[in-house]
């Protein structure tokens, strides 16, 4: 049998099996009449979460940067003090947990960013720094795939 490609496909066409997506609670199916669509794979409720999807980058919007943390979006409880970046005294955050995981996902690089720009009088908008943050992402995640794939074959050298 082949795969479905279009709703329009011969009546001998077999669609593939259902696909449970991360979190269970949705599948993806393929038929002849809807095409590709999700079904949910469990009873829910109006309101309930169907499906939620970590966005590869995102950036807080410059409204919000004085009432949220930079790294969670959370809001500062009851007017709580949020910790500034003493670098470059953009970037605010709920505590030091965040701010060290912020420093891990890429505030570093975008800290010397924001303070270079800040010489020239002007922070970067939101969708900039959310558009940096993206390419800075890849590139770690390319420089980590190399690094693994480095110890590998140096392994594989020394066996």
């Amino acid at each position: 049998p082949r795969a479905m490609t279009t709703p329009d496909d011969d009546a001998d066409v077999v669609a593939p099996p259902p696909v449970l997506l991360p979190g269970g609670r949705v599948e993806m199916r393929v038929d002849p009449a809807r095409g590709r669509h999700l079904v949910a794979a469990v009873d829910m409720r109006a309101g309930d979460e169907a499906l939620v999807a970590r966005p590869y980058a995102c950036a807080l919007h410059d409204s919000q940067r004085t009432a949220r943390c930079d790294h969670t979006f959370k809001r500062a409880d009851d007017g709580g003090a949020l910790l500034r970046c003493a670098r470059c005294k953009h970037a605010r955050y709920l505590g030091r947990d965040a701010q060290a995981a912020a420093w891990k996902r890429g505030h570093r690089e975008e800290c010397a960013a924001i303070e270079s720009a800040a010489k020239g009088g002007r922070v970067p908008p939101a969708t900039a720094r959310m558009a940096a943050r993206a390419l800075w992402r890849k590139a770690r995640e390319e420089k980590e795939k190399s690094d693994r794939e480095k110890k590998n074959a140096d392994a594989a050298d020394a066996a």
